[in-house]
């Protein structure tokens, strides 16, 4: 009985290692929670779009502003600050030219003034306006002649109202000439034709130019040792100018603070890779002291853990997965700090084996036989062995007999087929179940 009991011991602490090395595991549980967002983040709302409104400590690296600790989750009872990143949107451009126009001081910001460079854009402190400039115009040019009365700074142009002054003029509703082309060196082409005619005459002709002297400013501009100012923009042509200029990626942080900017999808990321194109990543973070394993040598000691990590939809941006865990070194020191990539392991903690992971469970741990002390028990039995026959015994059916009109007879005669199955056909057999059990025993060579 007490033989039977340490087996049946055994076979279970032998089932349940086979369990554990063949793939058992117990999973903690995962849980979906919000990153609560900065107060500088306004959600989308509707038609309108998201907006962030950079801060001072805030950095800036292509179309993306990156916050430090911008969002707070709550994992394993602590507050856990993450970086954030958002992407500038395109209509940001415009927005910020609005605010550069109700702000003139902002202009000598270095991105600011970069950006208004190639807009031709100045302030004018004298009117306090906004205003164009641009280099005056020294070069001679050529006019056309219309033939009546009329130059233009164009061949197409002038030809064309001669084509209609002609018609206008001197067609009396009798004839009418239409425009057909005009060449760069003034050769005008128009076609001629009568009232009621459906067939037109083409008729071509040399157009009179001449030279137009340099005239410095356009009208209504005022000329400057600087250049040529327009007269005062308005705000919606101010923005249109400066706002369809490629904007700098520090302008964001030279506006006034706060500045809220459209941003967009993928706009919020949480804890952002580095680079010009940021992607979200999970955050490991340790939830408490290392904990030693009993009977391990060297001592090993448990680090428990959370993963959060970013898992935004459309209608929830800010949402993440918080997702518990362990790692098992020999280090006892405590793990302060978050560390960036929580979901990549170490190399050498993929190569561990499940005991040297695992060292507590019940499939690593030595078993504690129950042999009983003193001298094992000894008992002596007589075993006799007696040789038998390679193909051993047996016996053949009997004959099939049927009663037919009362007389016996014999339907099926199992002697002959009995001698014939038992003198060929059952060593053959035998010979094909010894060499299929050779095979079974001798091992494969690996390919």
């Amino acid at each position: 009985m007490r033989k039977n009991a340490k087996l049946n011991r055994i076979a279970l602490r032998g089932l349940v290692a086979a369990l554990a090395l063949g793939g058992f595991q117990v999973a903690a549980h995962a849980a979906y929670t919000n990153a609560t967002p900065p107060p500088n983040y306004k959600a989308a709302a509707g038609a309108a779009q998201a907006t962030y409104a950079a801060a001072a400590n805030d950095r800036t690296l292509q179309n993306f502003i990156r916050q430090v600790g911008g969002a707070t989750v709550t994992a394993g009872g602590q507050a856990v600050k993450m970086n954030v990143a958002y992407k500038v949107g395109k209509a940001a451009g415009r927005v910020a030219a609005a605010v550069v126009f109700a702000h003139p001081g902002v202009r000598t910001a270095v991105g600011i003034a970069a950006w208004l460079l190639p807009a031709k854009l100045v302030y004018d402190e004298v009117t306090q306006t906004w205003r164009e400039v641009s280099d005056p115009n020294q070069t001679d040019t050529l006019e056309w002649f219309d033939a009546y009365q009329n130059w233009f700074a164009t061949p197409s142009a002038a030809c064309q109202s001669y084509a209609g002054k002609k018609t206008q003029i001197d067609g009396a509703g009798m004839y009418s000439w239409t425009f057909v082309s005009a060449t760069s060196s003034g050769t005008c082409k128009v076609s001629f034709r009568r009232q009621g005619d459906p067939s037109s005459t083409p008729v071509e002709f040399p157009l009179t130019s001449r030279t137009k002297p340099a005239q410095g400013c356009p009208a209504g501009w005022t000329s400057t040792p600087a250049g040529c100012l327009s007269p005062a923009l308005d705000q919606p042509l101010f923005e249109e100018k400066l706002g369809s200029t490629p904007m700098p990626s520090s302008v964001p942080l030279e506006l006034p603070q706060p500045t809220p900017l459209p941003v967009e999808s993928p706009s919020p990321i949480l804890n952002p890779t580095e680079g010009d194109n940021p992607t979200p990543s999970p955050m490991r973070v340790p939830t408490g002291d290392p904990i030693p394993i009993p009977n391990t040598n060297p001592q090993q000691y448990r680090q428990p853990y959370v993963d959060i990590v970013p898992s935004p939809t459309v209608d929830n941006p800010w949402r993440v997965d918080v997702k518990p865990g362990e790692t098992t070194s020999t280090n006892p020191n405590p793990v302060e700090n978050p560390t960036p990539d929580g979901q990549d392991k170490p190399a050498e903690e993929q190569e561990k084996s499940l005991c040297e992971k695992h060292p507590d469970i019940l499939a690593c741990s030595k078993p504690e036989l129950d042999i009983p002390d003193g001298e094992i028990p000894k008992v002596t039995k007589q075993v006799t062995y007696a040789e038998e026959g390679g193909f051993g015994g047996g016996s053949c059916p009997a004959n099939v007999y049927a009663n037919l009109h009362g007389m016996q007879t014999m339907v099926y005669e199992w002697t002959r087929t009995c001698s014939v199955v038992s003198t060929y056909i059952r060593p053959i057999m035998l010979l094909l179940g010894a060499m299929g059990a050779l095979f079974i025993l001798i091992p494969g060579r690996d390919s």
